[in-house]
């Protein structure tokens, strides 16, 4: 009986997919971007990136590793929390400035997903070389320069056309 009860109360406070994002992470970097764009990794683990990003909107978030600060030949990963509270992440690369096509081989895995009242918040991993040479970028000691966006709106899933909005940051992943 105690059993149900605590079922029950469990089943209550996750009314969707993916509960709250859990547990902490004790994240060795946090960087707080522009508009309230916030990302946090893990760069402690030989061959995986952990991340979580953030903003204060109920739509999408995307983070991307760009060879040169342009969306062209950047890897893609973008996340977001549908009307029904799952938890959604597409592997994408960008050919210029325009929507990002979508990688035939994901190489992300979602470990979280959640919007509140605060924004939407997804964590995730990758390898730091994915070995998709195509579409991935390979994320080395070196110097990166990142691209984010966001979105008031969560993609199309028929159209997959998120609206369009970037800027970018240039530091290092794994020091």
């Amino acid at each position: 009986m105690k059993l149900n009860i605590a079922l029950c109360f469990v089943l209550a406070l996750c009314s969707s997919a993916l509960c709250e994002i859990t547990p902490r992470v004790p994240w060795t970097n946090n960087l707080n971007l522009k508009d309230g764009f916030k990302l946090r990794w893990v760069n402690t683990d030989d061959h995986w990136l952990t991340m979580e990003m953030s903003a204060p909107i109920h739509g999408y978030v995307a983070i991307g590793f760009s060879p040169n600060g342009a969306m062209q030949g950047s890897d893609i990963i973008m996340g977001w929390v549908d009307k029904f509270g799952e938890g959604h992440i597409k592997d994408l690369y960008a050919t210029g400035n325009q929507a990002p096509m979508q990688d035939v081989t994901a190489d992300v895995e979602l470990l979280g997903a959640e919007e509140t009242a605060e924004g939407t918040t997804i964590r995730f991993r990758r390898k730091w070389n994915t070995c998709d040479k195509q579409h991935d970028y390979k994320i080395t000691e070196d110097t990166i320069k990142l691209i984010w966006a966001y979105g008031h709106n969560d993609p199309d899933h028929m159209n997959f056309a998120p609206n369009y909005h970037v800027a970018k940051e240039v530091f290092k992943m794994r020091t």
